[in-house]
């Protein structure tokens, strides 16, 4: 609003110029008297302030309903409480996030929304806010639409300094709390994966130099000296042993290499010996194998890991009896391969259930994190079922889970068919040392006596080789190699970080450079034999060598 004076002389000079144009145009003298010349003057500026004050009416409730529009309007819930937290004033969004009328909230107290153990912390929230020049903030657990509790952070401001009224900004931030929790969660694992390979990469080349003096004592002594139980016994500890470490790398390792192809109905047949004995004496075993072709690819140490985490499941979820039930099925499944993103249609449904106790929806829906368990302190380590679901997922298939209280529990595992062999054929070492090929290899292996192993059998196949002990070592050979390099032999239990730098800096030194990521600490085959992991690698070297000298 915008007045045609500034001061009273404006004023009246703007109401002598109104009368002269309402014909009142005379000399002053000429008029009845002075005071009725100064009364039509006042009249004119009372006239003038009335129209003033209309137009500053009507302008500030354009404005009252501009900004009511914006309160009630906002994306933000805010309401107004005064000294007691009864809410004076709410907009839409707030109505909306605790699920009343916005007039229903008037008079409510905005402590009926929290939950009782919040009441102590809200009531010193207040008192801080009242005591305050700026906004303060805090969060608090509050029921809010339908029931639910949700996280709620709340921005307040005293109005005043007589601590009688304040006005608060809502937002619900529970679910961005969730994602910093989960992303704070998911740093934690990725600690604990990469201690855990650099634990299992350590214990694999012990336990490959125990097998290797085992095997060298063994050989020395006859089989009826007193040595050779226990070593053969010792021996049958460090298979025991390689089997814990290969859990280790499986929940350490994002990516594995490329699984076997087993008979999923052939192992389970020959493991349904063992199951009375793992269920115990008083839970029934039933197992009905319904798949036409049960070739799946994956580890028969990876089947047996999924069958006995399913047993120590139902073992603990029927304490006093039940029925555990193994079933396969071939099936089609369309639909649900699209959903998930795989170009397989044909699986074998391996279902593991009991009739146990079951599970609430809350304890489902976690079922599958890592560490989560609901077996007492000691005895569970909550790595079962999340170990399970990375296994098939790295095969190519997928996990599901069906419980209810009271109702038992199904593992639902679906496996793509395999199709194609097992494993690509082995270079023969004859053709390696027919094509007498001479290259330079760099083997990353901190452990001295297997890189002295693989260091003396490529020299033997007439190549030279370079030893690092590590990843900074390695490191440093590679960027004064100058391209020399023809093959980079890397021991794949390195975590997965190091072998991705190591990978990456042989790239940027020589594009041509043959990389091999291989096993050579102790591995166990499918059958629990000792497998030679130095050969393996080996050959695989020479293989690539063979390729860089191709080139």
């Amino acid at each position: 609003m915008q007045l045609k004076w500034t001061d009273e002389a404006s004023l009246r000079r703007m109401a002598e110029e109104g009368m002269i144009g309402d014909s009142m145009e005379r000399d002053p003298e000429s008029r009845t008297t002075s005071n009725l010349y100064e009364l039509l003057v006042h009249k004119a500026e009372l006239e003038m302030q009335n129209e003033a004050l209309r137009d500053a009416q009507t302008e500030l409730g354009t404005l009252h309903e501009r900004y009511k529009a914006l309160f009630d309007q906002a994306p933000t819930a805010y309401v107004a409480l005064d000294a007691s937290c009864r809410i004076t004033a709410a907009n839409d969004r707030a109505a909306k996030l605790l699920g009343e009328a916005p007039r229903a909230l008037f008079g409510v107290r905005l402590t009926r929304h929290l939950v009782p153990e919040e009441a102590i912390s809200f009531e010193r929230y207040r008192r801080e806010v009242m005591g305050a020049p700026t906004a303060l903030g805090a969060e608090f657990t509050m029921v809010v639409a339908g029931g639910e509790q949700r996280e709620i952070r709340l921005e307040s401001v005293a109005t005043n300094g007589k601590g009688s009224e304040w006005y608060v900004a809502l937002t619900d931030v529970t679910a961005y709390n969730g994602m910093v929790r989960q992303l704070d969660h998911d740093e934690r694992l990725r600690t604990i994966q990469q201690r855990a390979s650099t634990i299992a990469h350590s214990l694999n080349n012990l336990l490959y130099s125990i097998q290797g003096h085992a095997d060298v004592a063994l050989q020395l002594i006859e089989p009826t000296a007193p040595a050779h139980a226990p070593l053969t016994r010792m021996r049958e500890v460090v298979t025991r042993c390689a089997e814990t470490t290969e859990q280790l790398t499986t929940f350490s390792r994002a990516e594995t290499a490329r699984p076997g192809i087993v008979d999923l109905n052939a192992v389970v047949a020959e493991l349904q010996t063992l199951l009375p004995s793992l269920l115990g004496a008083d839970i029934a075993a039933e197992v009905h194998l319904g798949a036409s072709d049960g070739e799946v690819r994956l580890d028969r140490t990876h089947v047996e890991q999924i069958l006995l985490t399913a047993v120590r499941n139902a073992r603990h979820a029927m304490p006093h009896g039940g029925t555990f039930r193994i079933d396969t099925a071939t099936v089609e499944l369309t639909d649900a391969a699209r959903i998930r993103d795989t170009e397989n249609t044909r699986f074998i449904r391996w279902t593991l259930s009991d009739t146990g106790v079951g599970m609430t929806a809350s304890t489902r829906d976690r079922a599958f994190e890592p560490f989560f368990t609901t077996k007492p302190p000691g005895v569970g380590t909550g790595l079962g079922l999340s170990m399970v679901k990375a296994t098939v997922g790295r095969s190519g298939g997928f996990v599901d889970l069906e419980s209810e209280p009271g109702r038992g529990t199904k593992l639902i595992v679906h496996l793509p068919r395999a199709t194609g062999a097992a494993h690509a054929p082995r270079f023969p070492p004859e053709e390696t040392k027919r094509h007498n090929p001479f290259a330079r290899i760099l083997v990353v292996e901190d452990d001295v006596e297997v890189a002295s192993e693989i260091a003396s059998r490529l020299r033997d196949a007439e190549c030279d080789v370079v030893c690092a002990a590590g990843g900074a070592d390695a490191l440093d050979l590679l960027r004064h190699s100058h391209g020399s390099l023809d093959v980079l032999l890397v021991d794949e239990s390195y975590p997965d970080f190091v072998v991705a730098q190591l990978v990456r800096t042989a790239r940027e030194v020589s594009p041509s450079l043959e990389i091999v990521v291989a096993p050579l600490g102790l591995a166990i085959d499918s059958d629990g034999e000792h497998d030679d992991p130095v050969e393996d690698a080996v050959d695989l070297a020479l293989c690539a060598a063979v390729r860089a000298c191709a080139q």
